[in-house]
């Protein structure tokens, strides 16, 4: 986050840690009433606009909100559960990868087993947890495990199965539309063998 501070989900714990730069353990939080319990937490990624933690579980998509602790007192940050929202909108709903865009908006990878001649789903969100829009991610994409963006704000998606990295444009009503694909799966240069996270850097790449 904007101090350095260093987030981890924990799937069999069912909560995340928080450690310093250093790798000194700061606290943990796992959800103090029902409603605000993770379930099997997935992917976790820091909204830097407002500095929040936002995390995928096995139904759900958390914000939980980091204030600095009081002035004199221990360095441990004060994590507070904001909202939810996931399955109660749709029926079948299992976040998975996600990632903040540029526009603040939120991604989300859905990795639930689509209908018969379906296609796994890419879920936008504002901040505040409203559907914005929903895209495919084409046909035999498999789950996305790994999303991330370039400075322009398209959407780059790695798939294990079928072992391929797709890019994905969108339009001003954030219908996505994948641009191009590469990967395969293979030893050879430009082949992948279960890819699993993708990232971009300053220059786009």
């Amino acid at each position: 986050d904007s101090k350095g501070r260093v987030y981890v989900t924990d799937r069999t714990r069912n909560d995340f840690q928080v450690f310093t730069s250093e790798g000194a353990y700061l606290t943990s939080y796992n959800g103090a009433r029902t409603g605000e319990k993770l379930r099997t937490p997935r992917a976790i990624v820091i909204d830097r606009a407002r500095n929040d933690v936002i995390v995928s579980d096995d139904s759900y998509v958390r914000r939980y909100t980091v204030n600095e602790p009081p002035a004199g007192s221990s360095n441990t940050p004060l994590v507070t559960f904001d909202r939810s929202w996931g399955r109660e909108a749709v029926e079948y709903f299992r976040p998975h990868a996600i990632m903040v865009g540029r526009n603040g908006l939120i991604y989300v990878a859905d990795r639930s087993v689509p209908e018969s001649g379906g296609q796994f789903q890419g879920r936008i969100y504002n901040q505040h947890g409203a559907l914005r829009s929903i895209w495919s991610f084409g046909n035999n994409s498999g789950v996305a495990t790994g999303l991330s963006h370039d400075a322009s704000g398209d959407v780059y998606a790695i798939f294990p199965v079928p072992h391929r990295l797709r890019k994905y444009t969108f339009d001003g009503s954030f219908n996505g539309v994948m641009e191009w694909q590469v990967g395969g799966v293979g030893t050879d240069t430009s082949k992948f063998n279960r890819p699993l996270d993708v990232a971009n850097d300053a220059a786009g790449n």
